[in-house]
């Protein structure tokens, strides 16, 4: 049995099963299996409806297709309603895996201008990949508690993609992301900003994406997105990350984390990510984010209420800055947190502690902290007595080893042997090359060659180009100061002077 498909595309696909070799292995129940090869479908109408159309192309496609848009010129589609994957005429087999190949994100938008959800993905957790590349998808609206752009119950691949200006909210229990929502996220050279994830009095969270599990971002931004509760009471506890809210591992690569906010009374937790699983954040960037309680930047949770298993954080080569929150300006976290070769500067709190905060998190060992070569400095909070403006402890047993840090202002008793005190001559933040940007020490800073490499990086915080140890040593922080410049000794040994 066959379908109709175009004629362009019918010599690239083996049909799933192949005819039964002899009418003897018919009978005894075998049949050969033909190998199953994708197809490439042309989408050949920018229209939202009819012959051509992305939305007509998806209801014939078959699992592992990849919809073409690379030859068309119009520069925008615009949905009157959702697409949606998950949504086929029995007896075909369910669309899991499809990619949509767009001819470069400056070149194509599917829009739903304003007015409608865009995308929506069938399959089951880990079963089923919608891979999005080169095209942008702007302009979602969603009041059914889903993500407004790009929601999948499977994963979500995202290649070289924008994300933007995405709207959902709703007064359901929780209101799940803005732009996108996916079991899984990976994103690569992609964003995700300007988007919204909001509620009256309930729960509200992700902003920009919200992941049920695993989120991998490899050079890809996360900027200027936002959750709101109006009016936040005790149904809105579980509201958190302005910019992403991940419940499983997550690991941010050369990465910028920036502008992103949550405004949720006591419970606005992570203005930049609320992490619940085990994460890792390298060579990266996280700047300018809000939150309205604690972690303007970085929230790490872990809610055992809900069977969340014992996990950590680590902040490996990068600069944390310029956030803002009630308690933890820049880093909140109530799990074991290693942080090496990164810089925590120019944060501030409201309360207290503007730099790196615990909380206690229900933990019942101590909770062990390792700081490597990690420069705390420049923060602010208002109330520097009861806990320290870079680094603070609050209501728990905690237990820091490491070495070779710079931390200005916090509890003595709480800092490994050797810590530097001395303020740190940090630059603005500024583009010193490589993909994200970062602080520079000024000249004579007590960092320079005053830290270690533990991590054995090979480069700091800007990557290939900038060695991780130059001059003297490892410098304290996610920045590499070149070495000064060698003494001119011809000069100075008089030879100008010579006739």
């Amino acid at each position: 049995m066959t379908r109709s498909t175009p004629t362009s595309r019918r010599s690239m696909r083996q049909r799933p099963l192949a005819a039964c070799v002899t009418l003897a292995l018919a009978a005894a129940g075998l049949c050969l299996q033909a190998e199953v090869r994708a197809a490439t479908v042309p989408v050949t109408s920018c229209d939202d409806d009819g012959p051509g159309t992305l939305r007509q192309v998806i209801l014939a496609a078959e699992d592992g297709d990849t919809l073409d848009l690379t030859g068309l010129t119009c520069g925008t589609i615009e949905l009157a309603s959702l697409i949606d994957i998950s949504v086929i005429a029995l007896p075909k087999a369910p669309l899991l895996n499809v990619t949509v190949q767009g001819p470069g994100r400056d070149k194509l938008t599917i829009s739903g201008a304003d007015a409608t959800a865009i995308l929506r993905h069938g399959g089951n957790g880990t079963d089923g990949w919608l891979t999005l590349a080169d095209l942008t998808v702007a302009n979602g609206r969603a009041t059914n508690g889903l993500a407004s752009c790009v929601q999948s119950y499977a994963n979500i691949k995202l290649e070289r993609v924008s994300v933007r200006d995405c709207h959902s909210q709703s007064n359901l229990p929780v209101n799940f992301g803005g732009a996108v929502g996916a079991y899984g996220l990976e994103m690569v050279q992609s964003a995700i900003t300007g988007s919204t994830s909001a509620s009256s009095t309930r729960s509200a969270i992700g902003g920009g994406a919200y992941v049920g599990y695993t989120a991998t971002l490899v050079d890809s931004v996360i900027s200027g997105n936002h959750v709101t509760v109006a009016t936040p009471g005790a149904n809105s506890l579980r509201s958190g990350g302005g910019g992403i809210y991940a419940r499983g591992p997550v690991e941010i690569t050369r990465s910028t984390i920036s502008g992103n906010s949550i405004e949720a009374g006591q419970y606005g937790r992570g203005g930049g990510l609320l992490l619940r699983g085990s994460a890792v954040l390298v060579d990266s960037l996280v700047e300018g984010n809000v939150a309205s309680a604690d972690g303007g930047g970085v929230h790490k949770a872990n809610y055992t209420n809900y069977g969340d298993q014992i996990t950590s954080l680590r902040i490996d080569n990068t600069s944390i800055s310029g956030n803002t929150a009630r308690r933890g300006g820049g880093v909140s976290t109530t799990r074991p947190t290693t942080v090496r070769s990164s810089t925590i500067a120019f944060n501030e709190a409201a309360e207290y502690t503007g730099g790196l905060l615990y909380v206690h998190g229900g933990a019942t060992t101590t909770v062990v902290f390792d700081l490597q070569s990690s420069l705390f400095g420049s923060n602010q909070a208002v109330d520097t007595v009861l806990h320290g403006a870079d680094f603070g402890v609050d209501g728990a047993t905690i237990q820091i080893g490491g070495g070779h840090n710079l931390i200005v202002d916090a509890d003595a008793s709480l800092l490994p042997p050797g810590t530097l005190r001395d303020e740190p001559l940090l630059l603005p933040l500024a583009d010193n090359g490589g993909p994200t940007r970062t602080h520079a020490l000024g000249k004579g800073s007590p960092a320079i060659d005053a830290g270690n490499n533990t991590g054995a990086f090979a480069f700091d915080q800007r990557g290939e180009g900038f060695a991780r140890e130059r001059g003297g040593g490892a410098d304290i922080g996610a920045f590499e100061a070149p070495p000064p410049p060698a003494e001119d000794t011809l000069f100075k040994n008089g030879f100008e002077d010579e006739r």
